[in-house]
């Protein structure tokens, strides 16, 4: 089995699976065998996100790819970039895919949202960002949210989008 992150592991289906390390493996068996479809251009883990078992989006090297063929091959044309560069992760965390929302961590701090999977963006206040770089954050609707940093002892919770967020006990 090839090497990756336990954190890069993006399952579609019971049959379709993604991981990532230094590449982008792809199993359509259960996880019998792997096959490699990407190979990322930075230092860390890129993040796959998969919104069905055709369409998904990835983040490496700061760069947003999309695929619509299964993860088979990414692109970044045909998809805008978010305001910022997007922030590093460690295989998850700088994406998150509810439908055709989008939301990604950015390196210059705080959050950018796409209502249409990587077409159009908007960036909030993100007013009360206690972050550096390399957050990772979840979304379960277009209003709460939730950001959490690695090692530090830091939970922040948004309940109107990114416009603000508060840090909450640990």
């Amino acid at each position: 089995q090839p090497a990756f992150m336990p954190s890069g592991l993006c399952a579609v289906n019971e049959l379709i699976a993604f991981k990532t390390g230094a590449q982008v493996w792809k199993t359509i068996d259960g996880g019998a065998s792997w096959y490699a479809v990407y190979t990322a251009t930075g230092t860390l883990a890129p993040v796959v996100w998969m919104l069905d078992a055709n369409t998904g989006v990835m983040a490496d090297n700061g760069v947003l790819y999309r695929t619509t063929d299964g993860g088979e091959n990414w692109t970044s044309s045909g998809i805008t970039q978010p305001p910022s560069t997007i922030a590093g992760a460690t295989g998850k965390g700088n994406v998150c895919v509810h439908g055709s929302d989008l939301w990604v961590a950015l390196s210059s701090g705080g959050i950018a949202h796409s209502p249409d999977l990587g077409n159009t963006w908007s960036e909030p206040a993100n007013a009360g960002w206690g972050f550096g770089n390399t957050p990772r954050i979840h979304f379960a609707d277009t209003q709460l949210g939730m950001a959490v940093l690695h090692n530090n002892p830091f939970v922040y919770v948004t309940v109107d989008g990114g416009e603000h967020w508060i840090e909450t006990d640990n």
